[in-house]
């Protein structure tokens, strides 16, 4: 254990206020989570969306200087950021836009209620890594988005280029319409991927367009690589929302 003296409390309590970005309320110390032969971590308080969080910060040995730090709340509370408004089909993939249309994780819903859907995310900070898409969320416009929704846990999506796609079949690695000419036209596939990896270098999310239509979206996938829930919610046999995780 590494137990803070009076002396230091409030400096490292500066330090890491500094750190943070907001003020940040010693609790104690404990052994490092990671590297504890250089590191000891400290356990708080700061403020977030107006209700305390349990935080940690990793903090050099040498110097007392924090170095890492996240939320360790099980529960974390974050905001849902409107994004825009898209069409889709009966059809559509949801994928790491990487990924072949015969890759195995690649998704293809065949049941979605057609017609205009709007898109939501939770983009956050919960740790030193910074700003990352946590959640992805899209409901039809028929869907009352404050009713208790019944979502179901139906795929696992694979990711392999911490990157989420959510677009219309018609236009997944496809050109004019067409897999074959899309699978031997190696530009074309450069194109469509370096178009999806460009909407996330900004904000993290855009909408995904084919000529002056919205149809998909791209995000960055959360922690990276991996493998991620996909929930829907379906009604008189349609599905009318659609939520990904990836916390």
């Amino acid at each position: 254990m590494n137990k803070i003296s009076e002396n230091l409390k409030p400096i490292l309590q500066d330090r890491i206020t500094e750190y943070l970005g907001k003020p940040f309320t010693i609790k104690g110390s404990c052994e490092a989570e990671f590297n504890p032969k250089e590191n000891y971590d400290v356990i708080g308080v700061m403020e977030r969306y107006g209700s305390l969080v349990n935080v940690r910060v990793s903090v050099k040995k040498d110097g007392d200087m924090p170095e890492y730090w996240n939320i360790t709340d099980e529960d974390i509370t974050l905001k849902s950021r409107y994004i825009g408004e898209i069409v889709f089909t009966n059809n559509v993939c949801v994928s790491d836009p990487c990924y072949d249309r015969d890759t195995w994780c690649m998704t293809v819903l065949k049941n979605v209620k057609p017609g205009k859907w709007e898109v939501r995310a939770s983009i956050d900070t919960i740790d030193t890594w910074g700003e990352r898409c946590y959640v992805l969320e899209l409901f039809h416009r028929t869907v009352n988005q404050d009713d208790n929704l019944d979502w179901k846990d139906r795929f696992s999506l694979g990711v392999d280029s911490g990157t989420m796609s959510v677009i219309d079949d018609a236009f997944y690695r496809r050109k004019n319409g067409s897999v074959e000419d899309f699978e031997s036209d190696e530009s074309a596939q450069e194109h469509f991927t370096n178009k999806c990896y460009d909407l996330t270098d900004d904000d993290r999310i855009g909408l995904f367009t084919y000529g002056s239509q919205k149809v998909g979206v791209v995000c960055s996938s959360g922690c990276g690589d991996g493998c991620y829930p996909l929930y829907v919610v379906e009604k008189d046999g349609e599905i009318v929302a659609m939520r990904i995780n990836f916390m």
